[in-house]
């Protein structure tokens, strides 16, 4: 199996992202705790019962908008690895996700900025849609291919090669 990573350049850039992402969940749940302590300690429900909905809300939106940031900013770059069945992903700092070159669907579809390449796919995860909306107003699941990686036009190459041929 080919292993393609960031280079050491862009290997600082993961990491701020990746950092960035894990404080961007951190701070979100900090904050939703905070508010529904808050909400307990203050006895809203006994005094307000609309007021513990409110602050309900907020605090699910603080983890709904927080978690998605975060986990935005871990999977942004992740490494890739090819063999001649599947293309292989990391996600979620620790996870792979297999993608078999059938499941492919096209390469450097969409606007991702910074030189990025997006990789569409038939299924992934229900996280990685976010991706395809962002950059291509799709709900295939995709992935960003970082311009900083390893072999960048070689990967993008064999990519494209074995999807097709897959098809």
């Amino acid at each position: 199996m080919r292993e393609y990573e960031v280079t050491e350049v862009g290997r600082f850039g993961a990491l701020v992202a990746q950092a960035g992402g894990v404080a961007a969940l951190t701070i979100s749940t900090v904050m939703a705790a905070g508010i529904l302590v808050m909400a307990f300690v203050e006895n809203v429900p006994a005094d307000n019962p609309s007021g513990m909905g409110t602050l309900g809300c907020l605090a699910l939106w603080s983890l709904l908008i927080g978690w998605t940031v975060g986990l935005g900013l871990i999977n942004v770059y992740p490494t890739v690895w090819t063999d001649e069945e599947r293309l292989v992903i990391s996600a979620f700092l620790w996870a792979r996700i297999e993608i078999p070159w059938a499941e492919v669907l096209d390469v450097g579809a969409g606007r991702v900025p910074f030189g990025h390449t997006l990789v569409r796919a038939r299924h992934i995860t229900a996280f990685h849609r976010l991706y395809g909306w962002l950059y291509s107003r799709t709900l295939y699941p995709s992935f960003v291919i970082n311009r900083w990686i390893q072999d960048r036009e070689e990967l993008l190459a064999e990519i494209n090669s074995k999807a097709r041929s897959a098809k």
